[in-house]
């Protein structure tokens, strides 16, 4: 069980724990007389804080699942995104690629037309 699976299975148990103690607390205004008032905001709070790491949850696992179905829908699309591979990864520039001589140096006599040579970190 991974990581994230656990901690919603954390909050959802403490969101019905927070939900079981507003419960209790609504219960028990009819037998105070002092205080009412305060015990009534804190069972609203409770109940609040329960709800919505609740409702965290249920909206965390949908996501999850919403997200593993589109994964298993198209599983080409995952597939090419990762073969494609971008300039910067260590890849020459087309301009310079194949002119440099033994110690790996670009030779400017080869470069046509006005073609810049790479920068010195680049070709290390």
């Amino acid at each position: 069980m991974d990581k994230d699976k656990m901690r919603r299975g954390f909050y959802a148990i403490a969101g019905a724990y927070l939900l079981y103690t507003a419960w209790q607390l609504f219960q028990g205004l009819d037998e105070m007389e002092a205080n009412q008032t305060i015990m009534a905001l804190f069972a609203v709070a409770f109940a609040a804080a329960g709800a919505a790491l609740i409702g965290f949850c249920v909206w965390s696992m949908r996501k999850e699942d919403s997200q593993e179905s589109h994964a298993e829908n198209s599983p080409e699309a995952g597939s090419e995104a990762e073969e494609v591979s971008s300039p910067e990864a260590g890849a020459e520039p087309e301009e310079v690629s194949g002119l440099e001589d033994e110690t790996g140096a670009v030779d400017a006599s080869r470069l046509e037309d006005g073609a810049e040579p790479a920068d010195a970190s680049d070709q290390e």
